[in-house]
């Protein structure tokens, strides 16, 4: 599995080396400015702050997407089965890199959230942003193709994003009242059910499909 990660992240650096200069960039900056400014940076409302974690955090999620894309483009998958890795664990590779992303921009998101003493629901979103699109996208991939599968994943996050707008508005006031944890607990558990069936349709989809 070990090698399995460093060839689709050296893949990675080869064929987005820039989009990965841009966002450490971007991480180096924001993290100076939080250090500089403080909390002031969110009680001033930085328009900038806020778009840079969500730049940050799409990307992240888009990393293993572009894995996957780029295999299905230039056919790598066929040479893939040639490795000594199973369907198994090609397909736990998907959710390994997700995993490692995930990871990464939770720690970023803990350093930030420490500097500007704030709470967690930093890196709850910006870890959960990076395991939700992944957990529809693999199997859609898998189900429709890699351009199919993304113009799913943006409709869906359009509806939900729209969705989302018109209905939390009307939530009632039993649930508004909930403790943060409480909410953020419920969604977490949501997310690793849907996670783990995403992983198990994928699993099953890899010993079926033939590339």
């Amino acid at each position: 599995m070990g090698a399995l990660l460093w060839y689709r992240f050296r893949m990675l650096w080869k064929q987005f080396k820039w989009l990965f200069i841009v966002m450490i960039a971007v991480a180096v900056v924001v993290l100076a400015v939080a250090l500089v400014c403080g909390r002031s940076i969110l009680e001033e409302e930085h328009f900038y702050f806020g778009f840079s974690i969500g730049f940050l955090s799409i990307y992240t999620a888009m990393l293993p997407i572009f894995v996957l894309q780029t295999e299905e483009k230039e056919k790598n998958i066929d040479l893939l089965l040639t490795m000594p890795w199973s369907r198994k664990q090609i397909a736990i590779g998907n959710y390994a890199m997700t995993w490692i992303c995930a990871a990464v921009m939770g720690i970023y998101s803990l350093l930030l959230t420490t500097v500007l003493q704030e709470d967690w629901a930093m890196i709850a979103f910006s870890a959960g942003i990076i395991l939700l699109a992944n957990t529809f996208y693999i199997p859609l991939f898998l189900f429709l193709g890699g351009q199919r599968a993304l113009v799913v994943l943006m409709l869906l996050g359009a509806a939900c994003g729209i969705g989302g707008k018109e209905w939390l508005p009307h939530l009632p006031e039993s649930v508004k009242s909930l403790p943060s944890a409480a909410i953020f607990g419920g969604i977490a558990v949501v997310l690793i059910v849907l996670h783990g069936i995403s992983i198990c349709l994928s699993i099953w989809k890899y010993q079926k499909k033939d590339f």
